[in-house]
């Protein structure tokens, strides 16, 4: 009597991963690229799928080419699962991704199809900077460095380290295109040497790594 109230009580509250002990069944998962987008357009080459369990334990992982757009899991135990689907660029970079709360296996039948449309991910630009006769901060007079980054003109990211950090990462990035601004700070908090790198191309979930020559402003930085 307790087992069938469990499963009972399991079922009914929709818990990712609950069993039923009666056996297996199979599920259909189906991608898209964004609203109107296509694998090739994206770059992204491959597509996995994980099915996980309320204990966040995998219970089954399959891998097909973007453009076969599904995945038939088989002979998975019956129960609710949470699917996380990843596209893979060519680079091997986890570029897109979604996730299905709800994906029901029932006993001996083939369930959904659940969709997912995948969504860029977020990526990063790791800024390193230097000087043209050198890195050591102290001998340019500078303190600090001001990064910033803009897309289209408006400002998404400003914030100062210390120039002995060398380095500087800008993370959560949509993919796009930036123009990112270097400053070196003199001791006044004014900018003394700079440097501009216009169009770093941010792909959708890369960490993409850039270094600026920071050079004197002979007519004063602006």
């Amino acid at each position: 009597m307790r087992g069938i109230l469990a499963t009972l009580l399991c079922w009914l509250a929709f818990l990712p991963g609950c069993d039923d002990p009666g056996g297996t069944g199979d599920a259909v998962v189906r991608w898209g690229i964004g609203l109107l987008g296509s694998c090739g357009a994206a770059g992204v080459e491959t597509v996995s799928v994980t099915l996980e369990d309320g204990n966040r334990t995998t219970v089954a992982r399959e891998e097909a080419p973007c453009e076969a757009s599904r995945i038939v899991f088989v002979d998975v135990p019956s129960g609710i699962y949470r699917a996380f689907v990843t596209g893979v660029d060519r680079d091997g970079v986890a570029a897109y991704g979604g996730v299905i709360d709800d994906v029901r296996v029932t006993e001996g039948a083939e369930s959904g199809p659940y969709v997912v449309r995948l969504s860029p991910n977020l990526g990063e630009i790791a800024v390193g900077w230097y000087f043209t006769g050198g890195r050591l901060c102290s001998a340019y007079g500078v303190e600090d460095v001001s990064v910033r980054a803009y897309r289209d003109d408006a400002e998404v990211f400003v914030e100062t380290a210390s120039c002995e950090d060398g380095s500087l990462g800008i993370e959560s990035l949509d993919a796009g295109a930036y123009d990112i601004l270097v400053e070196g700070l003199d001791v006044t908090g004014m900018p003394a040497y700079s440097s501009l790198l216009p169009k770093v191309l941010l792909p959708a979930g890369h960490r993409v790594e850039i270094e600026a020559p920071l050079a004197r402003c002979e007519e004063g930085c602006l």
